[in-house]
Order: C-alpha cells, then sequence, then structure tokens
C-alpha cells in the first residue's frame, strides 16, 4: 500500500538521518548543530514527499489504464444496444447510462488522486477505491445480464 510505504520510507529516511548524525558525533567527537540537524531532517521530508508524489503518479498512471478498458466495454455495449431489439435494447438503456454515470465519477475521483498530496494521499486513494468497486460491480452485472 503506498501509504504505508510513505510512512516506512519517511521512519527509515528519518532514523537514517539519526543514525548518521550519531555516527559523525561519535567519530569525529564535534558537536552537531541545530542546524545541521534540521537541514537533514528537512531533506529527509523532501525525499518522503518526492517518494509519496511519485506513488500517486503511478497509481494515477495505472488506474487511469483501467479507466480507458473499461471505457471500451461501454462501447462495446453500447453497440450491443444497437443491434438488440426490443425488450432488451429498453432494458439496456439505463444499465449503460449508469455505467457512463459510474465512469464519469471515476474520472473525477482520479483527478483528485492526481492532485493529492502526501498528507491527503490515502483518503483520496481510498475513495477512489471505492468508486473503482462500485464501477466494477456495475459491470459485473451488466456483461452477466447482457451475455
Amino acid at each position: 500500500m503506498p501509504t504505508r510505504r510513505s510512512i516506512s520510507y519517511a521512519l527509515v529516511s528519518f532514523c537514517t538521518v539519526v543514525f548518521v548524525v550519531s555516527l559523525a558525533v561519535a567519530q569525529t567527537q564535534e558537536k552537531v548543530t541545530g542546524a545541521e540537524v534540521r537541514k537533514e531532517v528537512t531533506e529527509a521530508a523532501e525525499k518522503t514527499k518526492a517518494f509519496a508524489s511519485q506513488q500517486a503518479e503511478t497509481y494515477s498512471k495505472e488506474m487511469q489504464a483501467k479507466l480507458d478498458a473499461l471505457s471500451k466495454k461501454i462501447d462495446e455495449l453500447k453497440e450491443r444496444a444497437k443491434t438488440a431489439k426490443g425488450e432488451a435494447q429498453a432494458k439496456s438503456q439505463p444499465v449503460i447510462a449508469d455505467l457512463q454515470a459510474k465512469m464519469d465519477a471515476a474520472r473525477k475521483k482520479l483527478t483528485d488522486v492526481g492532485a493529492a498530496g502526501a498528507e491527503t494521499w490515502k483518503d483520496v486513494k481510498a475513495g477512489f477505491d471505492k468508486v473503482m468497486d462500485d464501477l466494477n460491480k456495475a459491470f459485473d452485472e451488466a456483461f452477466g445480464k447482457s451475455k
């Protein structure tokens, strides 16, 4: 889970900074200034933020690919509905409309994922995962009923 990795990375970075500073103090017996410690901690925080950003970008690309594949499935259903007759065609229209609405909601949530910062990543990702679960269930139902 990217959030746990981000937290782990931050903790490892922080512990590494503390270790390096401690090692430097032990080896040289020089005093470490508060400014040096702040600098190291700031660098670790920046690296953690960059890592979280990379995780969000990777996740966004993966989810965009999934949404694109699901969009193609909606197009397939629309084509099937065009060739269907009578009651089958009438029943397919609300299903397609529901899928399209859920797809639109998922695309909107995906833009939120791309804009999320390290602090909000977990909540935004959880919201998007919920929307994707709903969309996938709707697809399973639609394709199960349309076959």
